[in-house]
């Protein structure tokens, strides 16, 4: 497989699609588009408007007189407004899935968070000597952090816990890389 291919694989596997996002921003101008030849075709046939006149919006905005908007309607276009930029952003921009890819010279390989997760928390759970429900890891884009709740009177070594995590050979090849913290919670849990 060429360096190209595997590119291209990793990254489709890494990005989510957009479509859906497109596909409501479409429908949504479409909505609009006709709302506003409805009632162009209404005041054309001098028929009451259904929502508003297509000249009002205009010709509030374009007088210079004294009269302003009431505050609820400015609230609600910078609501619209809002909501729109964050559709149309959401829409455009690339997703990020779940996932991430690792650095093999033969093969593209991609490694969903939530088996990563697992693998992290049973080296963890190994080099600490606790039970598998006493470790816990949260990952971001960027980090990995590892919580681990001891038995209670048995100390853990939190560097001999990122230490035995920094040794995973799938931690070394990610990318993005990741920065691993350890912590260890201060009140240990009884019976375990």
């Amino acid at each position: 497989m060429s360096a190209h291919a595997a590119q291209r694989i990793i990254r489709r596997e890494t990005h989510s699609g957009r479509s859906l996002g497109a596909i409501l921003v479409a429908l949504l101008a479409l909505g609009v588009a006709a709302w506003l030849g409805t009632e162009t075709v209404l005041h054309l046939l001098g028929r009451e408007a259904l929502l508003l006149a297509p000249g009002t919006p205009v010709a509030l905005l374009a007088e210079p007189s004294g009269t302003e908007l009431p505050a609820w309607a400015t609230a609600v276009a910078v609501g619209v407004l809002i909501l729109g930029v964050i559709a149309i952003l959401a829409a455009l921009l690339p997703g990020r899935s779940r996932a991430r890819s690792e650095a093999l010279d033969a093969a593209a390989v991609v490694v969903e968070d939530r088996a990563l997760a697992a693998r992290l928390a049973r080296s963890a759970q190994l080099a600490a000597g606790v039970p598998a429900q006493q470790v816990s890891v949260q990952l971001s884009r960027s980090a990995a952090r590892v919580l681990i709740t001891p038995r209670s009177g048995v100390p853990v070594d939190p560097e001999r816990v990122r230490e035995a995590i920094s040794a995973e050979p799938e931690l070394a090849r990610l990318s993005p890389r990741l920065r691993l913290t350890v912590a260890v919670n201060p009140s240990g849990k009884v019976g375990t």
